[in-house]
Parts: C-alpha cells; structure tokens; sequence
C-alpha cells in the first residue's frame, strides 16, 4: 500500500467522476482507476463504483475517507517540516557556561547539530556563575550550563528559583587534581587533602577560584593560586613541575581523552567536594533550544 493510493481516495471525493478528475488532475483516467483497483485488491473490499452518472463511495470507502482527510493533514505538516527547521535557527542561539568542561561539552553538540541544520548560529562564551546570573536575567544568552559547587549551592538554586527559569539537573561530580610526571604523588589513585597541598601548587584557568579557597580553608589548607589563560601552557607546566590543577573529575577525564600527555589524575581520600551541573534556559525554549537540550541530556545522562 502506497501513501500516494491513500492521498489520491482524498482527492477523488472532490471530483464526480473519474473523467472529471482526469482531467483536472491531467492524469490518464485508466491510471486513476488501477490505483483504486490495486488499493481495493490489497485492502480486500470495494471503496467505490462509477456508472453513467459518476463515482459513488460505499460504506467502507466513507469511513477510509475519514482516515485519509486526516493522513493528509499530516502529510501537509511533514513537507513544512523543512520550513520549521530553517525557524527553529533563523537567530542566533546564545550560551554560556561557567565550567571548562561544559564548553568542550557545548563546542562538540553544536558542532554537531551545525552538520544537520547548516543555518544554524550559536554563540558561546565561558564565565563565572555571577556573571552568568546576570547575563541570563537580562536575557542577553538563551541557555547556560552551570557548574554549582556544594559550598555555593544555597544561595545559587534559592536566587535560579526565584526567576523564571527552568533548572534541570544534568550530572553530579566530586573535585580532584591533575598531576604530572614530576609531582610526588604522580601515579597514586587517592592521597589525604594536606599532603597534596604541602607538595603541590596550585594553578587554575576556573573562574570561580574564590570557591577553591573557601573549601582550601574550611579544611584548615592555604595555597596561593597560579591563574593561566591558555589551557596549553597551564598543562605544559604541570607536566614540568610541581604544579596541580583543580577542577571537576568529569572535566580531569575529558581533558586527558582531549590531550595526548603523561598526566594522571589524583582524587582526595580524606574530604569531598561536589558540584552539579545544571543545565538553565527559559520556561519556553524554541524549537531551535529544545533541540540543543535534547542532545545535551542525552550527552550527559547516557
């Protein structure tokens, strides 16, 4: 059974005989007849009989006929989906995330999505949760990825849920560091918070390094932090010295499949710190933001 037999039961009951629809459809009427003979043969009943007088439905025919008004209907909204698809990116999306991992995250979705649908725009910066915030509630992006630390979560999800935002959350992650080849404790799994600090130095390209001090205090550890913009550089160095860098086990993970050094990760054994990323956008996202939420849950979540 073809869709084209169905659609064409739809257009005859516009016509009164197979002549008249012949000829407004410019077909031959031999060729309208097999079609309908063929789909009566395959459905195994009589859809309608045509004598001198014109085309008469029998029962059976008028209830298809009800199936295919509404087969049409679909099929009409199936050849506008490409029209949909150009709407859902005639503007340019805006996202941000307050983590380096959901950057690389983003970077690799819309790379993706850009294969598929060739005029869709994105643009996509990294900042701190605070800028974020404000960047969200003046609607200057459409989606953020935030990365809340437990120490900040309070004050964070009581001020998101206050706006009209939707917050979902993605994954759950602890923090560690990264070692290189010349730090004491390269190649251990596990090592107690202090004896990382009294052999380490810290060096971050986060944004949010006040958090890394808060939690570095609270457990009774000092470390003055060597901020670096370029990722490369700040791996170099840590592959060369003493240096550690502190960020999200998920984001540990993803830099060593990205990067082809000798580094290693290193988890604390004693304390934990974790954070969740959330993802945030309106209440009413467009097509265009519903599509990048898909893919995105199904990054993280699968």
């Amino acid at each position: 059974m073809l869709l084209k037999q169905l659609l064409l039961l739809n257009t005859l009951q516009s016509y009164n005989s197979f002549r008249e629809a012949a000829s407004a459809l410019q077909k031959p009427e031999s060729s309208l007849r097999s079609a309908v003979h063929s789909l009566e043969k395959e459905l195994g009943c009589t859809l309608l009989t045509a004598d001198q007088k014109g085309i008469h439905w029998t029962e059976t025919g008028r209830q298809i006929l009800l199936h295919t008004e509404q087969l049409q209907s679909k099929t009409r909204q199936l050849y506008r989906l490409q029209d949909l698809l150009y709407q859902a990116f005639c503007h340019k999306i805006a996202i941000a995330s307050s983590s380096q991992y959901g950057s690389l995250v983003l970077t690799e979705i819309i790379a993706a999505i850009m294969q598929e649908y060739p005029a869709a725009q994105f643009s996509l910066s990294t900042c701190n949760n605070q800028a974020l915030l404000q960047l969200l509630i003046s609607q200057q992006i459409d989606m953020a990825l935030l990365q809340i630390h437990e120490i900040e979560r309070p004050l964070l999800i009581n001020t998101l849920q206050g706006l009209p935002l939707e917050l979902h959350a993605l994954t759950q992650d602890s923090m560690c560091f990264l070692t290189g080849p010349r730090h004491p404790l390269y190649g251990r799994q596990q090592a107690p918070l202090r004896e990382i600090m009294q052999c380490s130095r810290l060096v971050s390209k986060d944004p949010s390094d006040h958090l890394t001090q808060t939690f570095f205090k609270k457990y009774g550890c000092t470390s003055t932090i060597l901020q670096m913009s370029n990722i490369i550089s700040q791996r170099k160095l840590i592959a060369e010295t003493n240096y550690i860098s502190w960020q999200s086990f998920s984001a540990a993970q993803n830099s060593l499949g990205l990067y082809q050094d000798a580094l290693h990760i290193l988890e604390i054994e004693d304390f934990s710190w974790n954070c969740t990323l959330y993802s945030v956008c309106s209440k009413m996202p467009t097509f265009g933001e519903s599509i990048l939420l898909e893919r995105l849950n199904k990054k993280l979540l699968s």
